[in-house]
């Protein structure tokens, strides 16, 4: 009886994963996404391991293993995921999450599917006008831009920025145009104007420009200024009388 018992004690016990899923509800590429997990342990989890298929889990490739949680995801944690630019695009993209504990237990919680859209940006460059311009106010002038996109376009917005204010120029540009006639206001006058382009297209990729410098809009009814106002005095002389002066 007085001899000592070495116990060891076998940690069987799995540990579970009990909710998996993306911040989102689609990814796009080239873009961070996150993913949202919890996972708990009769004793401790000790790694995390994430995994993405594109073929609906018949293959698996890693994001990450390894991963050491800052913190117990017992109650929810967060993994951030850049997603690949080359990434295939697919409506049945899965997500696996791997817990493992300090004794070699594992469980696993999978999640899915989900859409990976096309994260490319549209490319957009406002032309004119560019900074430099002197238009009068209530003319209508041309605001052109250039611009290319790998999606389809939903919208393209034009905006008036000037003097700390912004207003809309238009809203409703058809989104295969390159150009829109504005009415400049009236009666109005800046000298900081600036024009800015926002283009987003289907996948809420968005793209903007502004005018590189400052265009002006003057106001055709204000005075010209100093010192057109001043009178000037004009001596001459009486065709003649060479001797004798006359102020006009």
């Amino acid at each position: 009886m007085g001899d000592d018992c070495e116990i060891n004690y076998i940690d069987g016990q799995p540990p579970e994963v009990s909710y998996v899923g993306f911040q989102n509800s689609y990814l796009k590429t080239g873009h961070s996404n996150t993913v949202i997990y919890m996972a708990s342990d009769d004793v401790a989890i000790r790694t995390m391991d994430f995994y993405f298929s594109t073929n609906g889990g018949l293959d698996w490739s890693a994001i990450e293993e390894g991963y050491v949680p800052p913190t117990p995801p017992t109650y929810g944690a967060v993994f951030p995921w850049l997603v690949p630019g080359e990434l295939a695009l697919t409506t049945d993209l899965m997500l696996r999450v791997v817990a493992r504990d300090t004794s070699g237990n594992w469980g696993e919680q999978v999640a899915g599917p989900y859409t990976v859209l096309d994260g490319s940006a549209p490319s957009v460059t406002l032309l004119s006008p560019n900074g430099g311009e002197v238009w009068d106010m209530g003319t209508t002038q041309e605001i052109r831009w250039h611009m290319s996109s790998a999606n389809p376009l939903a919208w393209i917005q034009l905006l008036f920025h000037y003097d700390n204010s912004v207003d809309f120029v238009s809203t409703t540009v058809p989104v295969g145009a390159t150009a829109q006639s504005w009415m400049l206001p009236s009666p109005f006058a800046t000298s900081s104007g600036k024009i800015q382009i926002r283009v987003q297209d289907v996948n809420g990729n968005l793209a903007v420009d502004f005018s590189d410098a400052f265009f002006t809009i003057r106001d055709t009814s204000a005075p010209p200024p100093v010192p057109w106002m001043t009178p000037t005095n004009i001596t001459s002389t009486v065709a003649g009388d060479p001797g004798e002066r006359r102020e006009l």
